[in-house]
């Protein structure tokens, strides 16, 4: 059987969950076993998908992982929607799980996409990225669909208008 791990946003710390605890369900199969917290996922953007930027600002995303991982500047990639690809920068802060991706100039008005690759992988254990994000949810962290690898893509806009809506509709 192949198993999955997705992560649920909660409030608070879990230290205990029960699964079927009045046999419902599971009366036939039911073990206990250790838990595996699954491949890394990514649980914020800044700013976030589908938003819209202002242009001629050097660009700056960050983004927040569930857990520490091992990144680089090959494993991040902005790409403009006719195929032309950036210089960046990438840094990673251990302390927050968050990685920085910077350029040194304006992007031009148009779509654009942050590729995070599934070569990031687990600091521990070597897990590849959980990526997968849905382009058409309205909330589209946290990523994955509960296997390891698949890239990210997370899209923005660029514009010449001095106040940008904010976040708007996909882009091609």
């Amino acid at each position: 059987a192949r198993i999955e791990h997705h992560l649920i946003p909660v409030s608070a710390e879990v230290d205990d969950v029960d699964l079927d605890p009045d046999d419902w369900i599971l009366d036939r199969s039911k073990a206990q076993g250790a838990f595996h917290d699954g491949p890394p996922k990514i649980v914020a953007s800044e700013p976030p998908p589908h938003t819209m930027l202002y242009a001629e600002q050097p660009f700056s995303m960050t983004i927040t992982f569930h857990r520490d991982v091992v990144v680089g500047d090959s494993d991040i990639v902005l790409r403009r929607s006719d195929g032309i690809e950036y210089d960046t920068n990438v840094s990673y802060d251990s302390s927050t799980f968050t990685a920085t991706l910077t350029t040194n100039e304006g992007l031009q008005e148009g779509w654009y996409e942050v590729i995070l690759s599934d070569s990031i992988e687990d600091s521990e254990d070597g897990v590849a990225l959980d990526g997968e994000i849905d382009p058409n949810a309205p909330l589209a962290f946290p990523s994955g669909d509960g296997v390891a690898g698949g890239d990210t893509i997370i899209s923005f806009g660029i514009t010449s208008l001095r106040n940008p809506v904010g976040r708007g509709a996909p882009g091609p």
